[in-house]
This record gives C-alpha cells, structure tokens and sequence, in this order.
C-alpha cells in the first residue's frame, strides 16, 4: 500500500520541525529522519500499530514516535494509507478528526 499524507498533516510535520530546529540546531532534521523511518515503518506494516481508542472508526492507527512525544495518526484505507496529523499530546486529542474522508 501508498502512504500519502495530508497538506495539513505535512504543514503540522514543517512547522514542528522548525520548532525543534530553533530550540537546538540539528534537532529538526533528527525529528524529520524519524518521522520518515516511522513512515516507512507504517507503509511496510500499516496494521502493525496500535488502533486508536476511539469509535470514531474502526481504521484509525497511531505511530508514537520513539524520541519525540508526537504520534503519527493514519488511516488505513482500502487502496492506500492516509497519514491526517502528527499530534502531540497536548493538544485536543480529536482535533484532526475533521480530516476524515
């Protein structure tokens, strides 16, 4: 199966990547390399991870990131994997659930 990801979902990877990168030089890119390990991870095994507790639906997955406190949320479709946010957990833990299909 293709991985794709989401506009809002890349725009959240940037913007997160940045903000590593201002508070120590390198820790960005760390952040990014990771995320493209857990990308390939999910696209090689998408059921691997764990399914979200939510019944919101039923295809939902989460990737925790092993460094970093951000979880990669995906979809795992009939013909492709959909990557919809890169979340902290902070933040409202549905606030992406409006990028649903």
């Amino acid at each position: 199966m293709k991985l794709h990801v989401i506009p809002e979902a890349d725009t959240e990877l940037t913007d997160i990547a940045r903000w590593y990168e201002q508070k120590q030089r390198g820790l960005g890119r760390d952040f990014l390399a990771q995320v493209l390990d857990a990308y390939a991870a999910i696209e090689q095994t998408p059921t691997r991870f764990p399914r979200l507790d939510t019944d919101i639906a039923l295809h939902l997955r989460r990737y925790r990131l092993h460094r970093f406190p951000h979880g990669i949320i995906y979809e795992v479709r009939q013909d492709d994997i959909r990557v919809l946010a890169i979340a902290h957990p902070s933040r409202d833990p549905n606030y992406w659930i409006s990028r649903l299909d």
